[in-house]
């Protein structure tokens, strides 16, 4: 016979969260660009005990099969990188797609073929393998916690965008030249707070408003109004998240809102359900969650806070990402079946790029991480993303089908923030962010962490 803590007990007796909670602060607020060295090398330099820690602890519990599938996608992942840095012979890359420009080079030079690996820029691949680090130490330090102390993770986070709001707002006032921007900014006229780009604020936010759901359901019936002032904090909080979503300019934000808010209503309607219990009115937190949203969105058009509606005026199909996207998915075709490399995008398209195509602005990144992902690992590549979207499924339909009321909550809101982020990413690149990878991982942690495990007695 044994004695099991409930989850309360669990996580004010863990103080490994607080780890994991200084993690996450100092992810999101240092790792807003995806090109700055330093504060990329910081966030890894605090990742990395954590995440040695938390696989000690997972080592030491038993894990479901969802848990364990999600730590076999993350090794695969990282397996994939040193694949593409193991040195192979002449005979072995020199036949490889598209390396014969590499060959005529050495050839030019009067130089032997050395050995080499798969990757063209395996410096960029090396670090696009240590990219990993922050999202996979909170993948395993949130999955080593308790429900309770995800849940505290995930209200951190909204903690954290809110904040961002406030340093956007800062940076508004103090204009394209405040020393408030931290990062390297690629937006001057916008509301930017811990990023360099207007369109990863606003996908935070829009990831923060299922967080916030769960703010709604932080009452556990102790006192009669106890539910009823956690979900007026909530719509609280959306509402200044989507105020704050307007003041950041981005189209994909806005189009992201109705996604979000959708989420959120199923996010706070499992707890509704039992809320009758200390007289907290039946629906009212989903009900609040709505007006939140709608209110936000009524202050946004009445004062006219922002001219966001001047974005929509622009031509979508004049945008360089749409320009870009058939030459980078026919690179993906021209370099499979195994890829350039993690992280040779940019090297390899300055060297493909059309003359009619070269425009002015810089182009790091595919504006499409699907298709960047397909140019540099190519189908091994498109495996583990087709992987990870069953893994995202079936985990969120287990937690679904074996979760009760907090568990099916936390399920919900983390599920809709991968869906949030995973379709940005079809337009963007946000996830190659250490802050965004890391929220990404909670999420994915808050999901399998919801489904219930198969326990054996003894």
């Amino acid at each position: 016979m044994s004695f099991h803590a409930s989850p309360d007990e669990a996580a004010a007796r863990d103080h490994f969260q607080i780890a994991a909670i200084v993690l996450l602060a100092v992810a999101m607020i240092l790792g807003g660009s995806s090109t700055d060295p330093l504060s990329a090398g910081i966030v890894r330099f605090i990742a990395s005990p954590v995440l040695a820690f938390s696989l000690w602890r997972l080592s030491r519990r038993p894990l479901g099969a969802v848990p364990l599938s999600g730590l076999l996608l993350l090794a695969l992942g990282a397996g994939l990188t040193l694949l593409q840095l193991i040195p192979l012979p002449p005979e072995v890359w020199s036949a490889l797609p598209q390396r014969a420009i590499v060959v005529e080079g050495y050839r030019a030079a009067g130089m032997a073929l050395p050995w080499a690996p798969l990757s063209l820029t395996p410096d960029r691949t090396l670090n696009a393998g240590l990219a990993l680090l922050p999202p996979a130490a909170m993948f395993c330090a949130a999955l080593s916690l308790s429900a309770a102390a995800r849940r505290r993770l995930a209200i951190a986070a909204m903690i954290l965008a809110a904040a961002s709001i406030a340093l956007g707002m800062a940076q508004l006032a103090g204009g394209a030249s405040s020393p408030l921007r931290f990062q390297q900014p690629a937006n001057l006229d916008a509301a930017v707070g811990f990023f360099a780009n207007r369109n990863h604020q606003a996908v935070l936010l829009v990831a923060a408003i299922p967080l916030a759901a769960l703010l709604a359901s932080q009452g556990r019936g102790a006192a009669r109004g106890s539910n009823l002032f956690w979900m007026l904090a909530a719509v609280g909080v959306v509402l200044i998240l989507v105020v704050g979503l307007s003041v950041s300019k981005s189209r994909a934000g806005v189009i992201l809102l109705a996604p979000a808010a959708i989420g959120a209503l199923l996010v706070a309607w499992p707890r509704a359900r039992r809320m009758t219990q200390d007289g907290t009115p039946h629906g009212l937190p989903a009900l609040g969650m709505l007006a939140a949203i709608a209110g936000g969105v009524a202050l946004v058009v009445l004062f006219n806070l922002t001219p966001l509606a001047d974005r929509f005026d622009a031509r979508v199909d004049k945008d360089t990402r749409w320009e870009v996207a058939p030459t980078v998915a026919q690179l993906g075709a021209d370099y499979g079946p195994l890829g350039s490399g993690l992280g040779s995008f940019r090297a390899v398209y300055e060297v493909h790029e059309a003359p009619e195509r070269v425009t002015p602005t810089y182009i790091n990144h595919a504006h499409d991480d699907f298709l960047e992902i397909w140019l540099e690992a190519g189908w091994p590549g498109v495996a583990l993303i087709a992987a990870f979207l069953v893994w995202w499924i079936s985990a969120t339909l287990a937690a679904l089908r074996g979760g009760r009321g907090q568990g099916i909550s936390m399920a919900l809101a983390g599920s809709t923030v991968i869906g949030l982020l995973l379709a940005h990413s079809v337009a963007d690149y946000p996830l190659r962010t250490p802050a965004l990878a890391t929220l990404f991982a909670l999420a994915c942690a808050m999901v399998a962490g919801a489904v219930p495990p198969r326990l054996r007695e003894t």
